[in-house]
């Protein structure tokens, strides 16, 4: 027997691993760090797949914020309900959220957060997680 593998009645190997995905959640040992790394993975590859409708000039900021917020915040807070965030991770995903809303704004120059947030109407990522929490907290 291998290491890391284990028979069962002798006839079929079930490997052992320490992560894997299931229903888009990495599930592992150190869990949050993983599933963390690869929600913001999944939201920037969803970004940049819709970038020409982030960078193009044919919609107004509002609506470009409302896609963002319906289609690539979504992918970023996926299973958030389950997540135990530490102030580091929530730094973390305001980051990614800011970074998303000012490379859609075209900017990088030294403008504060919150005037940025008020331009374009984009929720803070961590109301959006603890608001997902307490709905599933209502659901249970």
């Amino acid at each position: 027997m291998g290491q890391g593998r284990r028979y069962i009645g002798g006839c079929n190997e079930i490997k052992q691993v320490s992560e894997y995905v299931y229903l888009g959640q990495i599930m592992s040992y150190d869990k949050m760090e993983k599933d963390l790394e690869h929600r913001k993975k999944k939201a920037w590859r969803g970004y940049w797949t819709l970038s020409e409708v982030f960078k193009g000039n044919k919609l107004k900021l509002l609506l470009k914020t409302k896609i963002l917020e319906s289609c690539v915040i979504p992918c970023l807070a996926y299973s958030a309900q389950t997540w135990t965030l530490t102030l580091w991770q929530e730094s973390s995903l305001q980051t990614i959220q800011r970074s998303m809303v000012r490379s859609m704004l075209g900017r990088n120059d030294q403008i504060r957060n919150t005037t940025i947030r008020e331009q374009t109407g984009a929720r803070d990522i961590t109301k959006v997680v603890r608001q997902l929490k307490m709905d599933y907290a209502g659901h249970l």
